[in-house]
């Protein structure tokens, strides 16, 4: 499953966007176990728990583009929908702030 949210804010504001929506999405879903780990400059790793399945997915920061990717089962499709859903909100939230120099 791969989701993109665009911006255009180039590529060291898009990283900060994405730091910033990690703590908030840490903060706000902190029920869920979740975690992240940068693998690489642009890539952070993602994961969190659904009962006894941890869902394991990436962000990619790309001048243009956040690049979300999950492996899901089906049966846990909808929580990476939610979960997916609620780090757009996120993520648009913090491009515009960006955008409107208040990041």
């Amino acid at each position: 499953m791969q989701h993109t949210i665009e911006h255009n804010l180039g590529f060291e504001k898009a990283k900060l966007v994405a730091q910033k929506v990690i703590k908030a999405y840490k903060k706000d879903f902190e029920k869920y176990d979740f975690q992240s780990s940068w693998i690489s400059a642009e890539r952070v790793q993602l994961s969190f728990s659904i009962g006894k399945k941890r869902l394991m997915g990436t962000m990619k920061v790309l001048p243009m583009t956040l690049l979300l990717e999950m492996e899901v089962p089906f049966f846990y499709r909808m929580f990476s929908q939610a979960a997916i859903s609620a780090i757009d909100t996120e993520a648009k939230k913090w491009i515009e702030l960006a955008k409107n120099g208040k990041l």
